[in-house]
């Protein structure tokens, strides 16, 4: 790709340009690896969660897998160390950005990402010991 900025002609720094004006040029070099290994790794990274770790350098186990239920925007998890402990809580990414003129979030739908991964774990272990107790239902059911 060719011309993806351009110089402005006040400040004379390069700004990105509409990818209209964008010049693609195509099989160029040798591809290092075929289109189809390149679209199969495009596509599994298109649905994996992004899991970065926080300050303290642990990930969540939620990392990347929370989303806002308005907007559809990510949640992030922050660590919260008031009160003389340590919690997680998710909120919404979108609610800072724009707030006053273009509000994209009205709510930061803050969870306490913590009770949320308790609450998975337990209904995790009650489908489990209903696949246990009753295995001909549950095999039923898949």
């Amino acid at each position: 790709m060719n011309f993806k900025t351009a110089k402005h002609y006040r400040d004379k720094r390069n700004h990105y340009v509409d990818k209209s004006e964008w010049q693609i040029f195509e099989n160029v070099h040798e591809p290092i690896i075929d289109r189809n290994a390149f679209e199969n790794v495009q596509r599994i990274l298109e649905n994996a969660p992004v899991r970065r770790p926080n300050g303290d350098g642990e990930i969540h186990p939620l990392s990347g897998l929370l989303f806002c239920k308005d907007g559809g925007a990510k949640m992030h998890i922050r660590i919260d160390y008031r009160n003389g402990g340590k919690k997680h809580i998710a909120f919404c990414s979108e609610y800072r950005k724009g707030k006053v003129k273009n509000p994209k979030c009205h709510s930061p739908h803050n969870i306490d990402a913590d009770l949320l991964l308790q609450t998975v774990a337990d209904v995790l272990h009650k489908i489990a010991d209903y696949s246990i107790s009753n295995k001909a239902d549950f095999e039923a059911l898949s």
